[in-house]
């Protein structure tokens, strides 16, 4: 299926979850939000919560300094 993350496509198996696309990026901060078609998501549900093709996610990570 293909998603949009941050405006660019990716592809990843159906069935995926939140946490699957999180362990693909090239982000590993410890420190991340999620948005899902821009909805907030708690981190307790990435594993919960299924993708379905063509959803957008936003993954933000706090930047200090402001």
């Amino acid at each position: 299926m293909i998603l949009l993350v941050n405006g660019e496509k990716l592809e990843i198996v159906d069935g995926a979850n939140i946490l699957d696309v999180i362990n693909c990026l090239e982000n590993k901060s410890e420190f991340f939000a999620v948005a899902l078609n821009k909805n907030f998501i708690p981190k307790s549900q990435y594993v919960k919560v299924q993708l379905k093709d063509n959803d957008q996610l936003e993954v933000v990570t706090p930047h200090p300094g402001g």
